[in-house]
C-alpha cells in the first residue's frame, strides 16, 4: 500500500520567493484577462496549452496543469507510489479534514474522542 500523505499549505509557513512571485503573477492574470477557454486551457494543462500566457507573465511559465501538478506531487512525497496511485486535491481543509478522518473511521468499529 502506498504511504499516506497529508499537505496543508495553510501552515506550511512562509512562501519561497518563487512562489511569491508566481502568485502575484497570477494575480494579474486573473485581474486583466477575463476567464475563459484560454485560461482554463491554461489551469488544467499548462503552459503547453496556452503559451502566450507563459509569455506573458513569465513565472507562471512553470506550470504543468493539474495532471502535472498530480505528478509532481506524487514523485517528490511518494517516491515509492505507482502510475495508477491516485492524487487528490482539495482547496478546503475542512473538507479535506472530513474526508480523512471519514477514511480512518470507515475502517473502526470504536473511536475514542478525548
Amino acid at each position: 500500500m502506498a504511504e499516506l500523505l497529508y499537505l496543508d499549505t495553510a501552515r506550511l509557513g512562509q512562501m519561497s520567493p518563487t512562489a511569491a512571485k508566481m502568485y502575484a503573477d497570477f494575480g494579474r492574470l486573473a485581474v486583466e484577462v477575463p476567464t475563459g477557454p484560454c485560461t482554463e486551457n491554461f489551469l488544467f494543462h499548462g503552459t503547453d496549452a496556452a503559451p502566450e500566457i507563459a509569455a506573458e507573465y513569465p513565472e507562471l511559465g512553470r506550470w504543468p496543469g493539474i495532471n502535472g501538478l498530480k505528478q509532481l506531487l506524487r514523485t517528490t512525497f511518494a517516491s515509492n507510489a505507482s502510475a495508477d496511485n491516485r492524487v487528490l486535491l482539495a482547496n478546503r481543509t475542512t473538507k479535506l479534514m472530513e474526508f480523512g478522518v471519514q477514511s480512518v473511521l470507515d475502517r473502526c468499529e470504536r473511536v475514542l474522542l478525548t
